[in-house]
């Protein structure tokens, strides 16, 4: 009920608010940098708000709380409307005018929904934190951490995709809202830590480890620690539902780190492996197994194109045995291929080739 919920309000809010890839960096440090700052005085403020409420409230009225109450209702009635501007600004008033009510975890609670079904996952995040160390017994809590994860999934699924049609291995994913997804990363790893270990966890370890992988962009250091992240959820949910999703995206990372087919092979060859592992968990899956042809086609390509201009390569320099034993390999790795028609053609244009290499492929 709650994931329905939320993804309804997503997708009538459309996430309106984005960063631009170039303030992110800026955006991100700056958070940082505010947590590091900040993160013992905001603990202090909390502690001292439980001790302050504890004594408070016994003092407080019954038209107080009511008065609260009668706010909370109205912030629930805007959500519900998807009035997300209007719901946040009466939950950040009413929680500024009854701080210390029976209402005011719940308040906190509707604030965190406003703000991160509008798309602003940072304030999200900071509103989260104060919940979770003002009332650390909110019975709630659960449902707010499932909340925060399906925004936090949308967000990324909503961004990423697969380009089928890559002319090149490092275009096999197109970042069309890189902003929001990097901003998902902090929230993504608050909920890996504050999750239980059957479904927010691990969600939201995967998003983490595809967050760092759309950061990496083609930097080779960051995407081998995207990769190990990949290896950690590997490591510690191996029998996980979301294990196909995390090879797949692991292969991936292979394939942005690919350097040129006159450099770099072992990326290929990577992703390869990888993929005939995901095979292994499609489950009949059709979608799945549709994945995994599309992957296996775009490897065996690029593939394709390397071994020629390896054979290119030693045409050129006289050494036909080599240039006839890659043409082979051209064709063997699917004989249907323009590019197999291609090394066919060269190689019956070449002198006899030298001994020991060049066995003929059909």
């Amino acid at each position: 009920m709650i994931r329905c919920f939320v993804l309804l309000v997503l997708a009538c809010a459309g996430l309106t608010p984005t960063v631009s890839a170039e303030g992110v960096t800026n955006q991100i440090m700056g958070q940082d940098e505010l947590d590091a700052k900040y993160t013992a005085r905001r603990k202090e403020l909390a502690a001292d708000y439980r001790v302050e409420r504890t004594r408070i409230l016994p003092t407080l009225d019954s038209d107080y709380h009511r008065k609260a109450q009668q706010q909370l209702s109205r912030v629930r009635e805007l959500l519900q409307e998807h009035r997300l501007p209007e719901a946040r600004a009466l939950a950040e008033n009413a929680y500024e005018a009854y701080p210390y009510s029976y209402a005011a975890d719940d308040l906190l609670h509707c604030l965190v929904r406003a703000y991160a079904v509008s798309g602003d996952l940072r304030e999200a995040r900071m509103y989260t934190l104060d919940l979770w160390e003002r009332f650390p017994a909110y019975e709630h809590f659960r449902d707010l951490l499932d909340e925060l994860l399906v925004v936090a999934e949308y967000v990324q699924q909503r961004g990423r995709l697969f380009n089928f049609d890559a002319e090149t291995p490092r275009e096999v994913i197109k970042d069309e809202n890189l902003g929001d997804m990097l901003n998902a990363n902090y929230l993504l790893f608050f909920l890996m830590r504050a999750g239980d270990q059957h479904v927010v966890a691990p969600r939201a370890t995967l998003g983490l480890a595809r967050g760092m992988l759309i950061q990496a962009g083609t930097s080779q250091d960051d995407l081998i620690e995207a990769r190990l992240a990949y290896d950690n959820f590997l490591d510690s949910y191996p029998d996980s539902p979301l294990v196909f999703e995390a090879l797949v995206e692991q292969a991936v990372s292979y394939l942005l780190s690919y350097r040129g087919d006159r450099y770099d092979m072992g990326s290929l060859i990577s992703a390869k492996q990888i993929i005939e592992q995901a095979d292994l968990y499609t489950r009949g899956d059709p979608d799945r197994q549709a994945v995994i042809s599309k992957f296996r086609t775009l490897i065996r390509r690029w593939h394709q194109e390397r071994d020629l201009q390896i054979a290119n390569w030693y045409e050129d320099k006289g050494h036909y045995g080599p240039a006839r034993h890659y043409y082979n390999e051209v064709i063997g790795r699917d004989a249907t291929s323009k590019a197999a028609a291609e090394a066919r053609r060269k190689r019956a244009e070449l002198p006899q080739a030298e001994s020991g290499l060049g066995n003929e492929q059909p």
